[in-house]
């Protein structure tokens, strides 16, 4: 399911100019973005077709509903899809297995300085990011069990 969001954004990187994979100008993201949000959805309907696991299912919606809100936030505003994309999966994998994963958040801040040095967002961003992964996420497991 990531070979064609990630292929899409390697070309688009290059249509626009853009020096890594990163798409750093907020306006070039929406396609990329799109062809995610795409794939996750064909995902959620797999996962939910298939009768997968519960944790499976869930953490496939809250990447679709993730990506739908983070893209229309991207219509104004750039936010943090690193520091998103890694609090969402770290609370999946603590809801899931065990609460002690959660020790994995001590990894964010790294995740944050490393987006903040390369110059890819603001702390606002990451901010955003990271409590809109968590919020979603969080919110599905929850509704959803």
């Amino acid at each position: 399911m990531t070979g064609v969001p990630l292929a899409v954004t390697i070309v688009w990187a290059k249509r626009t100019g853009a020096r890594d994979l990163d798409v750093p100008r907020r306006e070039d993201r929406l396609v990329p973005m799109l062809f995610s949000l795409a794939g996750y959805a064909l995902a959620m309907f797999v996962v939910w077709a298939l009768s997968a696991p519960f944790a499976l299912f869930a953490l496939m919606a809250a990447y679709t509903i993730c990506a739908i809100v983070t893209t229309l936030i991207t219509l104004r505003w750039k936010i943090s899809l690193h520091a998103s994309g890694f609090m969402g999966p770290v609370f999946a994998l603590g809801w899931t297995f065990s609460p002690w994963l959660y020790i994995l958040y001590v990894f964010l801040p790294l995740i944050a300085w490393s987006r903040l040095v390369l110059g890819k967002h603001t702390p606002a961003q990451l901010v955003a990011g990271a409590a809109l992964g968590l919020l979603i996420v969080g919110l599905c497991f929850w509704l959803l069990d």
